[in-house]
C-alpha cells in the first residue's frame, strides 16, 4: 500500500473517531458538517492527483510517439558542383556523395532552368556506384536519377565520391549570371540494407554564365603581358586555371589551349602584328 493511501485511510479513521466523540459530547450539529466537508475535500484531492498522474503518463507517451515518427536527421551529404561557362558552350556539373552512413538505394530529382541550360548527357564513368539507371527523357524536369548499391545481403554501401557527371549546354540566348542546379529527393527513396530511411543534406550548385574576353587569363579586365606568361605556365603545369581563366585563355577560340594562344596574346600586347580583338571579345583575330 502506498504512503498516500495509508495517510488517507488514517485521516478518515481519525475524523470518524472524532465524529463519535463529538456525538457523545453533544456537538454534532455544528461540527459534523465541517468534518464531512474535509473528508470530501480529501477525496477530491486524491482524485485530482490520479488525474494529474494520468495526464503526465499520456504526455510522455505522446513525446515518445513523436520521436519515433520524426523525420530522420541529415547524416550524409549530396554535393552539386558550381561551374562557369559562356553562352553556346558546354559545361560538366558533378553530383557527389560524402559522409555516407550506408545505403543500398538512392533516387534523386534534378531541376534547373531550361531557359538557360539544356541537359545533353549524363555519365556514370568513375562513379562510386556503377549500378545506375536514370530517366529515359533528358528533357524532363525534374529529371530522375537512381542508383542501386547492393553489396550483399544485409550490407550497406558506404562509398563516397562521384555519383554522376551532368553535361549541360548553355543556350546561346542565356542571360549572364548564376543559374541554380538543384537536387531534391523523397525520404522514402533513400534506404539502407534494413529498409530504413537515410537522410542526406543537399548542397546545391549552379552554372555561372559569363562573358568571354579572349586573352584576359587572370580576369582583371585587361589583356596584358602577364596573361601570355600564365598560359605558358599552365601548359608547363605550373599554373592552375579556373573555368573563366580557361575560357579566356583560348585566345583563338578553337576550343583548346596551346602555345599558339600564348603567342597571339603576346603579339596583341606588343602591337604591330595585326592581331586585334573580335567585336564580341570571344577571339583575338590574327
Amino acid at each position: 500500500m502506498s504512503l498516500n493511501n495509508k495517510l488517507f485511510k488514517r485521516g478518515v479513521l481519525f475524523f470518524r473517531a472524532k465524529s463519535v466523540a463529538l456525538i457523545y459530547s453533544g456537538k454534532t450539529n455544528k461540527t459534523s458538517g465541517f468534518i464531512e466537508r474535509i473528508v470530501i475535500k480529501m477525496k477530491k484531492t486524491r482524485i485530482l492527483s490520479i488525474v494529474l498522474a494520468m495526464l503526465t503518463i499520456f504526455s510522455l507517451m505522446s513525446v515518445t510517439t513523436f520521436t519515433i515518427n520524426a523525420e530522420p536527421v541529415p547524416v550524409g551529404d549530396v554535393i552539386v558542383s558550381t561551374v562557369k561557362g559562356r553562352t553556346g558552350s558546354t559545361v560538366d556539373v558533378t553530383v557527389s556523395i560524402a559522409n555516407n552512413p550506408g545505403i543500398v538505394m538512392m533516387m534523386l530529382k534534378l531541376s534547373y532552368d531550361n531557359d538557360v541550360l539544356k541537359l545533353i548527357g549524363i555519365s556514370n564513368t568513375n562513379s562510386v556506384f556503377t549500378d545506375a539507371m536514370h530517366g529515359g527523357n533528358l528533357n524532363l524536369i525534374p529529371f530522375n536519377m537512381s542508383w542501386l548499391m547492393i553489396m550483399g545481403a544485409g550490407t550497406d554501401n558506404v562509398n563516397n565520391g562521384l555519383l554522376a557527371t551532368l553535361t549541360f549546354e548553355i543556350l546561346s540566348d542565356a542571360e549572364i549570371g548564376d543559374t541554380p542546379v538543384t537536387i531534391t529527393y523523397d525520404p522514402r527513396d533513400v534506404l539502407n540494407a534494413s529498409y530504413k530511411q537515410v537522410a542526406f543534406d543537399i548542397q546545391n550548385g549552379s552554372v555561372e554564365v559569363v562573358i568571354k574576353k579572349a586573352g584576359d587569363v587572370n580576369d582583371n579586365g585587361r589583356v596584358e603581358a602577364v596573361d601570355s606568361i600564365l598560359v605558358c605556365q599552365y601548359l608547363l603545369g605550373g599554373y592552375h586555371m579556373d573555368e573563366i581563366s580557361l575560357i579566356n585563355a583560348d585566345a583563338d577560340d578553337n576550343n583548346r589551349i596551346d602555345s599558339t594562344d600564348a603567342l597571339i596574346i603576346r603579339q596583341y600586347v606588343l602591337k604591330g602584328y595585326g592581331v586585334d580583338m573580335a567585336p564580341d571579345e570571344t577571339k583575338l583575330n590574327v
